[in-house]
């Protein structure tokens, strides 16, 4: 009797699981990402202070192409969070000489499905990302697709500005696909 209720405690939370990540984003990060580099999340700790967590996004993703505008919230924000927004993750930063920005939300035809029209973006596309009160104009360079198995390998030059774009992939319900755009001032 109890290795039936263990058996079906397993299930249910593997089931949990599996719903509550769509794909992963809880990652760890691989020589292809971000190496010791420093993160710093702010222009300034005054720009942070000033933030209103709860309800103030911190930037916009805009996509012309797919006629997507949405806002995303700061890391530690409740409201930053896959299920509900565009999902701003923790592995990014912002600086001067390179920077790394991810963002991920789902795909299909749910209320949160931000990046349903991702696969209709061609290389060259341009993408516009604005945080903390500037603008930056990307063009997406590459494409691909990772198996969704509780890592991602972001593949990028790290010498450049990046945007990253991760969603679910359309047609192979195991992968993800990877969007990587870089700033056309680079």
């Amino acid at each position: 009797m109890l290795s039936k209720i263990i058996k079906t405690l397993l299930c249910i939370t593997a089931m949990l699981y599996s719903l509550f990540f769509c794909f992963s984003l809880y990652h760890k990060v691989t020589d292809y990402q971000i190496n010791n580099q420093k993160i710093s999340y702010y222009n300034t700790q005054e720009d942070h202070n000033n933030l209103d967590l709860n309800n103030e996004y911190i930037g916009y993703l805009e996509i012309p192409k797919i006629a997507l505008k949405r806002g995303f919230y700061d890391i530690k924000s409740p409201l930053n969070d896959v299920n509900k927004n565009i999902y701003y993750l923790k592995e990014s930063y912002l600086n001067d000489h390179n920077s790394m920005i991810i963002l991920a939300a789902h795909r299909g035809n749910s209320s949160v499905s931000f990046f349903d029209k991702l696969d209709r973006l061609d290389i060259g596309a341009k993408i516009t990302l604005s945080i903390y009160n500037e603008t930056y104009s990307y063009r997406l360079s590459d494409i691909y697709d990772e198996l969704k198995d509780g890592d991602v390998n972001i593949y990028h030059n790290k010498s450049r500005h990046a945007l990253i774009l991760i969603t679910c992939n359309k047609y192979k319900k195991k992968y993800q696909t990877i969007y990587v755009s870089y700033r056309e001032d680079d």
